[in-house]
């Protein structure tokens, strides 16, 4: 299945567009494990942007890291994604990733965005952070957005 050409998302806490927001994109794969990524930051009107090649480049570099673990994307993914911006606990989780296998297999500056979206959760711990999905794709694919507590 080919991926979206272009995913435009904007990232809200209580229905007001978030700053500095960090999304989590699962592919489901036919064959081995679901691709995992991590995009972001948002900018000041909660917006990310996000092509099809980045979403490539990210499968490769996991792929890379865990070469008889994943399938690539063009070939396994089943046509269904699932966005949610990420929270506290998803943050935690993703720094900690981060220190186990070192900066070289991640994108420049993935660490300081994390950091920078944890401080901005840390100030709405209560909010529901949801994610709206616009997308550009000539390919079909079910594309299922999401929300979550900001400290939960």
């Amino acid at each position: 299945m080919k991926l979206p050409d272009k995913l435009l998302l904007t990232v809200s806490a209580d229905g007001r567009p978030l700053a500095e927001m960090m999304v989590k994109l699962e592919f489901p794969m036919a064959a081995k494990n679901t691709h995992h990524m991590v995009f972001g930051p948002s900018d000041p009107s909660g917006q990310i942007f996000i092509t099809g090649e980045q979403m490539s480049i990210e499968a490769k570099r996991t792929q890379a890291m865990f070469l008889n673990d994943y399938d690539r994307l063009e070939v396994g993914w089943t046509g269904k994604l699932k966005i949610r911006p990420m929270n506290l606990p998803m943050i935690k989780r993703a720094l900690s990733a981060y220190r186990i296998f070192g900066s070289q297999q991640y994108a420049p500056g993935y660490e300081n965005h994390l950091l920078a979206a944890r401080t901005a959760l840390a100030k709405t711990p209560e909010a529901v952070l949801t994610v709206q999905v616009d997308v550009d794709a000539a390919h079909p694919a079910t594309i299922e957005g999401g929300s979550v507590r900001a400290g939960k």
